[in-house]
């Protein structure tokens, strides 16, 4: 190969912390690995996760990945009876393929921390909607604000993300 992309070929490290974070409906995510980093094939996020944050059930065309790092969660699928959540915990993994429905919640009463791999596509999704956070900022504490919402549902529909309607 007699060219580069840059950024590839650095091996790169990234402090936790450190890295750009946006707020995405009260839940911290922290790039860790961005599309760019990867030639556009997928990016890594650290989610910080408070007491009483989740996503609702959706789906969307891009596969994710979600381990948990530290705490428990619930994670959602759509099986033969319909919605069900299940338990989740440190060291537990969910894959979810493009197009299945999906979502989580954190019903503990601590942080829940999910490192989530996800492919390209999703990234531009997670800057167009999250609100940027400086480095060490507290986590938000309540409900994201309508306005918020009203952001995240356009952008969902840039990228055919639909939720789950029973």
């Amino acid at each position: 190969m007699t060219g580069t992309v840059e950024g590839l070929s650095e091996v790169c490290v990234m402090q936790r912390g450190q890295s750009e974070s946006v707020d995405l409906a009260g839940i911290r995510m922290e790039w860790k690995v961005t599309e760019r980093q990867t030639g556009h094939h997928y990016c890594l996020l650290e989610m910080t996760v408070p007491p009483g944050a989740g996503v609702p059930l959706h789906h969307h065309a891009m596969q994710e990945t979600f381990w948990v790092v530290d705490g428990t969660a619930e994670f959602a699928r759509v099986g033969a009876s319909g919605p069900e959540w299940v338990p989740i915990s440190a060291g537990d993994t969910v894959h979810v393929p493009g197009w299945a429905f999906h979502g989580f919640r954190n019903g503990s009463s601590t942080n829940t921390r999910i490192l989530l791999t996800c492919a390209a596509g999703l990234e531009s999704f997670f800057r167009g909607t999250g609100l940027p956070v400086a480095a060490g900022a507290e986590l938000p504490s309540g409900p994201p604000s309508s306005e918020h919402i009203a952001q995240i549902t356009r952008e969902e529909l840039k990228i055919s993300c639909f939720h789950y309607a029973g």
